[in-house]
């Protein structure tokens, strides 16, 4: 059965695993090991995935890492777009720290690859920064590996494919010994030009290489070659440059290149398997997006949230129910508006389930201590991957979140082919984005930006 105003022992399980999270964080975790720890729970006497999950859920968790719902990555448009280009590696793009949760960080780190493959230079692989194991203790400017949230090898591997002529470096200590990379010549993308078009996007980014190349004739004071080569740090850019530059095809497919860590896809199809089983539903991954099966839900529920917790839910029960869909998947909120939600659902015959309540079920106990060990932005990587296989999405224009998966769901709504935000945005009405598999809940003017410039 979901969770109802009498089964409640979720929230007793919440706060069990954000005291085991802070626990092992400051005493236990190291993100240097993680690859590590994966071996321990993928590999039993040479059996992949063999110690934690067996048989079915095996096949399972297997399947899912083998199928994505719009299908496998496709490189060619992006090796298109970077053979058309003009390439000069004595120029090393670096991102300055991005801000911010999973899918902001992501979207900045995306344009910083697009800046760079328009400027045609060498890349160095980001960082980020650690906010600590919950939004309310953060621990600003301590730099991680990107392997904090994403899968590095891949996002080598995928750009050695298709951008050969990208060079890439992996930190700084590959340059320890070029007296010229010691500064970094710090630009604001979006301040080499006043045009833009919505408001803080690039209205012409075809002109923006030449624009750049103008500041650094001014800004470098000698011509940067192979042998010193210069660092120029993008700082901050985070929703600048349009999609409506690339083809469609491009589109679909550069987001693809960052994926999500691979202990978060571990734990998320473990929780996705554990919430078929929960509300006996098939959710074979290798199916895409299963319709009438369950509804994923991100609510919004801190400080700087625009739209009150209460219409969120009341917004959320509502859309459930004309669609008949009474399973629904929520991520974990504060215990008073979790209370609320799990109330009005019940009064609409809707079962709630979380990944902390899922993980609570027996059999589980492997991956519950996996997700134990993950930061609260980390643990937002398994819900996000949850989200993508609903069969109906919903969550507020005040969440990049909430945006980020709408639009990689969109891919799959246009059944492999990209329409433009136009397309997407609805025709009145309180809404900000609308599809067949999703819903953005927010006041008109705001579409614009996100939907020009926000990466799916």
């Amino acid at each position: 059965m979901g969770i109802t105003p009498r089964n409640l022992p979720f929230k007793l399980a919440i706060a069990l695993v954000s005291f085991v999270s802070i626990v092992y964080f400051f005493f236990f975790r190291s993100d240097n090991t993680y690859q590590q720890r994966l071996e321990s729970i993928y590999t039993s006497a040479g059996n992949t995935y063999g110690s934690a999950v067996k048989g079915k859920q095996a096949t399972f968790v297997k399947n899912f890492f083998e199928s994505e719902i719009d299908g496998p990555i496709n490189l060619e448009p992006i090796k298109f777009v970077c053979d058309g280009k003009r390439w000069n590696t004595s120029i090393i793009v670096q991102c300055e720290l991005p801000h911010g949760g999973i899918a902001s960080v992501r979207n900045t780190f995306l344009n910083c690859v697009r800046y760079t493959i328009e400027i045609g230079g060498a890349f160095m692989l980001p960082q980020v920064v650690n906010r600590d194991v919950t939004p309310k203790h953060m621990v600003p400017e301590i730099a991680q590996d990107m392997s904090y949230f994403f899968d590095k090898e891949h996002f080598i591997d995928s750009m050695t494919k298709a951008c050969p002529q990208m060079r890439i470096y992996r930190s700084m200590d590959e340059l320890w010994n070029v007296p010229t990379t010691q500064k970094a010549y710090e630009i604001q993308p979006e301040a080499l030009t006043k045009d833009f078009a919505p408001p803080g996007v690039l209205k012409k980014p075809e002109a923006w290489r030449d624009l750049f190349k103008s500041w650094l004739q001014v800004a470098v004071k000698f011509t940067p070659t192979d042998d010193k080569p210069i660092i120029v740090k993008l700082k901050q850019p985070f929703l600048q440059f349009p999609l409506r530059y690339d083809r469609g095809e491009f589109v679909m497919s550069f987001g693809r290149i960052l994926r999500f860590r691979e202990d978060a896809r571990f734990i998320a199809a473990n929780v996705l398997y554990a919430l078929g089983e929960h509300f006996n539903i098939d959710l074979d991954p290798t199916k895409s997006i299963r319709p009438q099966k369950f509804y994923g839900a991100h609510l919004r529920n801190e400080d700087d949230a625009a739209t009150p917790v209460k219409e969120q839910i009341n917004s959320v029960v509502k859309v459930a129910t004309e669609m008949s869909l009474k399973n629904l998947y929520f991520s974990a909120m504060a215990s008073e508006n979790t209370t609320a939600f799990v109330t009005k659902a019940a009064s609409q015959n809707i079962s709630l389930a979380c990944k902390e309540s899922l993980l609570m079920e027996p059999g589980y106990e492997p991956i519950k201590l996996e997700l134990a060990k993950l930061t609260w932005d980390q643990q937002a990587m398994v819900d996000y991957e949850v989200f993508l296989r609903s069969s109906f999405f919903s969550g507020v224009k005040e969440s990049v979140f909430a945006w980020n998966i709408a639009m990689r769901r969109h891919i799959a709504n246009g059944e492999g082919t990209w329409m433009t935000g136009e397309a997407m945005k609805p025709k009145g009405g309180p809404l900000s984005f609308l599809d067949k598999l999703s819903i953005i809940l927010g006041t008109e003017s705001d579409w614009g930006r996100v939907l020009e410039s926000l990466w799916p």
